[in-house]
């Protein structure tokens, strides 16, 4: 327990006790003047003298459960957030003036789509470009040209 947990759990005890204690002399003297009904009041006085640490310790339980939810799903949220802020897909275009046949485009598909991170790619021969979706939190522009002039085809980007 922490120090400022227990000076509340103290204030409140105390709290709870001074509002007890009249009701309980009020009762004391009730009972001195009816003994018929002495038992049933031993066995409430004893009833709320147990009650109130039990009620306490409850409280205290279910506070410290709800503050270690709080700081799990805060930290889920920050985790989920965190990644999710850090890594985007962009699109760029890259000129790839070394395609010279039809089958020129799906190599370069191919070699573009062995980078991790890669996400989609669409290869035209006829304007002699590839499109790239990636996630630059995995890969970059040059990690791209880097695959098409590894496989025989360098490439530039388009502005």
């Amino acid at each position: 327990m922490t120090a400022s947990f227990f000076c509340c759990l103290v204030g409140l005890v105390l709290a709870a006790a001074m509002f007890v204690e009249p009701v309980m002399l009020k009762l004391a003297a009730f009972v001195t003047r009816h003994r018929a009904i002495a038992a049933v009041a031993g066995v409430l006085l004893a009833l709320v003298a147990l009650s109130v640490p039990a009620v306490l310790l409850f409280v205290y339980q279910e506070i410290v459960m709800l503050k270690r939810l709080l700081a799990i799903s805060t930290a889920l949220i920050v985790v989920t957030l965190s990644g999710a802020a850090l890594a985007t897909d962009k699109t760029v275009t890259l000129g790839v003036p070394g395609m010279t046949c039809s089958a020129c485009p799906i190599t370069v598909k191919h070699a573009l789509l062995r980078v991790n991170g890669v996400e989609k790619v669409a290869v035209a021969y006829a304007p002699k470009e590839a499109m790239v979706t990636f996630d630059d939190g995995k890969t970059n522009i040059q990690a791209l040209t880097k695959a098409t002039a590894d496989a025989g085809y360098p490439s530039s980007v388009k502005h």
